[in-house]
């Protein structure tokens, strides 16, 4: 009843009961092997794609094997991104995700949402049409597939997370940040550019190691999608814009990088006045250890509370 690889299968004829609960166990064993953050679990004819880290797709396809139209959409370091908004049109119930998702237009979220496809065009009831929890669809082909949210689930910060510490620091109480990781901010390897343009001895700004001197926020790490590897100054994240980020100034590439966590947190559920304070403190911590770097405040775009 499995149709390709990496497919959310529509129009499927009628499975009888005991095939129908045995397909959904095997589902389920798939799903639990794979090494994404999310699970298609649909009620009828459900095969999944194992995705890397980086990127990825999932595909809708007809009975007949044709891709669904608009129906995929990209995975990039863990995050579902460009998934269309249920409508009315979408009636056709095709499975569940739990994964940060970014909606067509909106910022991301860690949710829990039903996938709905649209029906084809012409397409009416046969004798190939599909069930969902014993109910037939109203069509056997569906041309789009699109996500309504169930619930919003809040990823909880980690004893000592965003916690300020230097990065030596962190280094010889490892034991102790159980799941967590310094974070620099800006990265080490501004500081590193930063100390090339100005002539500054980087031992004793840097220290040695990577960054030892530098103040860190301490951050949630481990299994991707963590909040350390969702920041834009985590490795290879920039990609081609690091040359623009290590030209900016102190304050401001402070402030870049102080608005990406805001936003992270706000995505995790876990954006509020104490998250902001451990922020603000952060900031305040650098201008102290290096006040004729970071000269002035930056002036950070806050976003709202949920």
């Amino acid at each position: 009843m499995f149709v390709g690889v990496g497919t959310v299968v529509a129009g499927l004829k009628v499975m009888k009961a005991a095939k129908l609960a045995q397909a959904i166990t095997e589902v389920a064993k798939v799903a639990d092997k794979l090494d994404v953050t999310t699970k298609i679990l649909s009620k009828a004819g459900v095969s999944l794609k194992k995705i890397g880290p980086k990127a990825g797709k999932f595909i809708a396809r007809n009975a007949n094997g044709s891709e669904i139209l608009n129906s995929g959409f990209e995975v990039v370091n863990g995050i579902y991104k460009n998934l269309k908004k249920k409508t009315n049109a979408h009636t056709v119930f095709l499975g569940y995700i739990d994964a940060q998702v970014q909606f067509v237009g909106e910022q991301t979220k860690k949710v829990r949402c039903k996938l709905w496809g649209k029906c084809r065009a012409g397409s009416v009831n046969t004798a190939n049409f599909r069930i969902v929890a014993g109910v037939a669809a109203p069509c056997e082909g569906i041309s789009e597939v699109a996500g309504e949210v169930v619930e919003v689930i809040k990823r909880n910060l980690h004893r000592g997370e965003l916690g300020n510490i230097s990065y030596v620091d962190f280094l010889n109480n490892k034991e102790i940040y159980k799941n967590l990781t310094g974070h620099h901010i800006p990265s080490k390897s501004y500081f590193d550019k930063y100390c090339e343009k100005f002539g500054l001895d980087k031992s004793k700004i840097l220290g040695g190691g990577h960054g030892n001197n530098l103040m860190t926020i301490l951050l949630e790490s481990g299994e991707k999608p963590n909040r350390h590897a969702r920041t834009k100054s985590f490795r290879n994240n920039l990609g081609s814009q690091r040359p623009d980020y290590n030209d900016l100034s102190p304050e401001d590439a402070m402030k870049y990088d102080i608005e990406d966590l805001a936003k992270i947190l706000k995505e995790d559920g876990v954006w509020d006045e104490v998250t902001k304070k451990k922020l603000v403190n952060f900031i305040e911590a650098n201008k102290q250890k290096f006040p004729t770097i970071f000269k002035t405040y930056p002036k950070i775009n806050w976003p709202t509370f949920n």
